[in-house]
């Protein structure tokens, strides 16, 4: 697989702290209107997220699944960031 030029600054918060912050190829996430992708280079926007997973690939590649309770998702010109309630590793 095939690493892309630019990376996305992603994290992944909850009131317990950082749980994920690391550059990613793309990240998944449950939003209200539906599953949406975000990779580098996005338009800046916030979305609200409904419960389910959030599937992330790292920039070498490996998947990771977490699993959230909602929350929001705010993607900006520097990386995007989940703020959930709860999450947790699947």
């Amino acid at each position: 697989m095939e690493i892309p030029d630019k990376l996305l600054s992603f994290e992944l918060i909850t009131e317990q702290g950082r749980l994920f912050a690391q550059p990613v190829q793309w990240v998944d996430v449950p939003a209200r209107t539906g599953r949406m992708t975000v990779m580098a280079g996005h338009q800046p926007f916030v979305a609200q997220l409904q419960s389910g997973p959030v599937k992330i690939v790292t920039k070498n590649g490996r998947r990771e699944t977490w699993t959230i309770a909602g929350g929001l998702l705010k993607v900006t010109s520097q990386g995007a960031a989940v703020i959930a309630a709860e999450a947790h590793t699947v």
